[in-house]
């Protein structure tokens, strides 16, 4: 019971930036991330910040030009801190997402699965993020609400971040802006 209490969040969330950067960090609770990407593909990490577990995982996103759906997918492995174990991180998350020239605002489900010695914990979350470009910086915050299952019972969970990215190149200016 312990050990999962600890993992119920483990998220890389960094890796879901609303501003698709190359690198983001993702400071809030139930945890701290980190992600840097290349392209499509990225890594991230994360500790709760309650100290009870720690992970990385790898994954992929698709990040619409404009306004369009967006997409993210991402398999790890994760650690409990508490009591000794290891466990699985599988997570996805899809939606709606609007990226301008100098803010990007996004709304998704997000499910960041937990699984290990024989128990898997399900969050379902609604997560919404927001950020402004200021020249090679993104600055914003995420936000979510939801439901995790475990063993056929519901609990409520709620997060939240700042959320600050590094971009290779600072925004062009669009005609007319």
């Amino acid at each position: 019971m312990i050990l999962w209490l600890s993992v119920a969040l483990a998220d890389p969330a960094a890796l879901r930036a609303p501003e698709a950067p190359v690198v983001a960090v993702d400071a809030g609770t139930p945890t701290c991330s980190a992600a840097a990407w290349t392209g499509a593909v990225g890594g991230g990490w994360w500790v709760r910040d309650d100290g009870g577990s720690a992970g990385f995982a790898l994954g992929m996103r698709r990040v619409p030009e404009g306004f369009g759906w967006t997409a993210h997918g991402a398999v790890g492995v994760l650690a409990s801190l508490v009591r000794p174990g290891l466990g699985a991180h599988v997570s996805g998350a899809a939606g709606i997402a609007r990226h301008g020239n100098r803010a990007s605002h996004r709304l998704e489900v997000v499910i960041p699965m937990s699984l290990g010695q024989g128990q898997v914990r399900v969050p379902v979350l609604l997560e919404g993020g927001s950020a402004v470009r200021v020249g090679r910086l993104s600055i914003g915050g995420r936000g979510g609400v939801g439901l995790t299952l475990s063993k056929g019972r519901p609990s409520y969970e709620a997060q939240g971040a700042l959320v600050v990215g590094f971009h290779r190149e600072a925004p062009v200016p669009r005609e007319g802006s």
